[in-house]
Formats: structure tokens, sequence, C-alpha cells
């Protein structure tokens, strides 16, 4: 089988790349290979290579730049989703899409499920909110295309909450970490394990009568607010002599910490359903947390 990754130079990617099953041709593609900006890298790349799927890993990420930098968010996260669909529309490749919990406008008090009405508040939701739309409206009754959300992706090495965090508490700084922001921190580990399991067991997610675009969820286990998650890495870190010496955490609101871009203050994923379709399983948020640090190049 031969896949397309893009982003592959990414948290996710190097994930994705490091639990790739046998038998897998992968093809590794990131900016200066696939520009995700760029239609004609899009359309011409599947056009050369006409994977059987395309994981869709890239995304413009920055939730605040985003809102000063819209076109380009919107030209990686809106128009490459669709020109991917376009693309694979005329033969018999297939998309994974991977999406975000910031879809949801933060409102709901119970755990989002895989078809609730999407309402983003930022301008990285409303981007990717409108990737997806690009691919139901292309690939959404032929059993082509799946999407994936997941929600506060973590990876030892890269740019993310996690290794924010270790920056700052090596620093020994005091910091302030929002606490009425409410979701659940999920591993590249287990999201990458999880896109595999999804291309492995296709023909059990796609409807028979090719009426529904299959949308799944992911994330590890729990709930927890960033300032739990933070709480947490500086236990972790001094346990495991990452950090010298205690910092102080001080919780504020969002409306305290003032960000450029306004965030869901609950964005749980329901993942039940998409895991139980699958027999797949993830681990608790903490356990994960303490195994990404514990492979953080010091």
């Amino acid at each position: 089988m031969k896949v397309l990754l893009t982003g592959s130079n990414g948290q996710l990617g190097d994930a994705i790349k490091k639990f790739k099953p046998n038998g897998i041709d992968l093809i590794e593609t990131n900016r200066k290979t696939l520009d995700l900006a760029i239609e004609n890298h899009c359309m011409e790349k599947v056009k050369i290579y006409k994977p059987d799927w395309i994981i869709n890993a890239g995304a413009y990420t920055n939730v605040d730049s985003a809102e000063t930098n819209f076109k380009e968010a919107f030209a990686v996260n809106s128009l490459a989703p669709k020109y991917f669909s376009e693309a694979i529309s005329s033969y018999n490749g297939k998309l994974l899409h991977l999406s975000t919990d910031y879809v949801f406008d933060g409102k709901s008090s119970i755990p989002y499920e895989p078809y609730n009405k999407l309402n983003p508040i930022n301008a990285y939701g409303i981007t990717k909110a409108k990737g997806e739309d690009n691919i139901r409206e292309i690939l959404g009754w032929g059993n082509k295309a799946i999407i994936l959300r997941s929600s506060w992706v973590m990876s030892p090495n890269h740019k993310n909450f996690l290794s924010t965090m270790v920056k700052l508490f090596k620093e020994n700084k005091d910091i302030r970490v929002v606490s009425d922001q409410v979701s659940c921190p999920t591993s590249t580990s287990t999201l990458a394990l999880m896109c595999w399991e999804i291309i492995r067991k296709q023909e059990i997610i796609f409807d028979s009568n090719k009426k529904t675009l299959p949308i799944l969820h992911c994330s590890d286990k729990g709930v927890a607010s960033w300032y739990d998650v933070a709480k947490l890495i500086l236990k972790f870190g001094l346990e495991m002599g990452i950090f010298v010496s205690q910092s102080n955490i001080f919780p504020v609101t969002s409306e305290e910490y003032n960000s450029v871009a306004q965030r869901p203050l609950f964005s749980l994923l329901n993942c039940e359903s998409s895991f139980k379709k699958i027999s797949f399983s993830s681990n608790n948020w903490e356990d994960e947390l303490y195994k990404n640090m514990s492979k953080i190049i010091l």
C-alpha cells in the first residue's frame, strides 16, 4: 500500500513514521517538497504518486498567529484538503484528514460527539472547519475520506505546550497558566497508532451505502485544564531531574490571560464510539505525559 504523508517533519508526522506498519510504502513530504499553501504542489504530488491513502497531518497550527495570518492559515487548513479531495476524486485514492477540537465553540457541558454541529470561535478553528466542509462537499458520499479530530496534541521534542512548559520550568520562571479551558491532552503516539489502525480497518469504518463521511475522535483518557497539565509537568520534571528547582504556577482565567485568539472553554471530545468501532483504546493522559517526558532530550 502506498501512503502519502504531509507534514512528515512535524510532531505527528514523526510519530506516524515511527509506527509505520510493515508493507507500507510511505511517501514523506514536508513544506519544502509539498507546500500545502500552493495548489499545484498538492495536485501534482497526488498526480505523480497516485497514493492509496493521503494522511494529511500537515497544518497551520499556530492559533494566535492565524488571527493575523488568516490567508496563509486558510490556504493550508482549508484549501489543501479541497485540492487533495479533488485530486483523488478521479481514481481510487482515499484521504485521512487530521482535524481539531477547536472546530467547536466550547459552550457544551458534555463531551463533543463526532457529528455535533461545528461552530468555531477563532480563525484557526474556522479554517479547520472549512477544510472539513470542503472534504465533505467533494468526497462525502463515496467512501473516500475519513476525518479524525484530536485535542491538545503533545510530544517530547517538538514545539507544543509540553515543550514550552519544560523550557520555562528549566529557567525557573514563575508562570501563569489558564485554568478555565478544559479538554484532554493527546500523545502523538496515541494519535499516530489510531491513524494506522483506521487505514488497516477502513472497511469497518466506511458506510456500506456510501452515504456518510466518517468522522472519528481520538484523545487520551481523562479530562484536564492547561493548569492541571502544567502542574503535572512540573511534578514529573522534578522527579526526573529535568528541573533543578521548584517554580510557581499561578492559575488565571482566559480573560486574565488575554490571548490574541479566543479559545473554547470546553472542547473535550467523546472518543468512545470511535474507539469501539475499530477496537482501539488509549491510555490516561497522565501516563502518556510521563512517557513523553521520559523521552525528552536534555
